[in-house]
């Protein structure tokens, strides 16, 4: 159970918040118990694919934001050579695995993550995107239909989002990509 709603979540890379006073690998992700899954999911060379596509996507729709987060991501792992990063093609420095059955979040803004930065989603699982998944956008006030195998790129932290559930028999599950905004600092 989290904040967003009570449904199993992963999360693994490079966080910077909570009183730490330098970025660090998330520990969880990396010595919890679900350490040896999470590397997995990390393995898996289509996982890999989807983060490399997302990584193509923010340089191709945001040039230089995409310019901004090299810079910063580049100087840290510069200074910090023993963080590894999630992707080595993947300007994102944090992932999350949300896992089915049937993921649906509450309305809620990510104000962790930089102000300014995307958030890559990716919809994963087996639903009928007419009847369910959708992504809600409540201050653009906007649903869209979200297929699975579907990408999206939003500010997580600037917009209120949620999504909705699937049908009963179906099944939907999320792989989301991010930075904390202290590393911006």
């Amino acid at each position: 159970s989290h904040r967003r709603r009570n449904f199993p979540a992963l999360a693994i890379g490079i966080s910077y918040g909570n009183g730490q006073t330098v970025p660090a690998r998330l520990a969880a992700g990396d010595t919890g118990p679900h350490a040896e899954g999470l590397h997995h999911l990390l393995g898996i060379p289509a996982v890999q694919c989807i983060a490399a596509f997302r990584d193509s996507m923010f340089q191709l729709w945001a040039p230089r934001l995409y310019s901004h987060y090299r810079e910063h991501i580049e100087s840290m792992h510069q200074a910090l050579l023993h963080l590894s990063r999630n992707f080595q093609r993947s300007i994102f420095s944090y992932a999350t695995f949300n896992f089915s059955p049937n993921i649906q979040t509450f309305a809620h803004q990510d104000t962790l993550n930089l102000a300014y930065s995307w958030c890559s989603i990716t919809a994963l699982g087996q639903f009928d995107h007419t009847k369910g998944g959708h992504l809600v956008l409540w201050d653009a006030r906007m649903i869209i239909k979200f297929p699975a195998g579907f990408t999206v790129l939003i500010l997580p932290s600037a917009i209120l989002h949620s999504n909705i559930a699937v049908q009963q028999d179906e099944e939907r599950a999320s792989f989301t990509q991010y930075c904390a905004g202290g590393i911006f600092q």
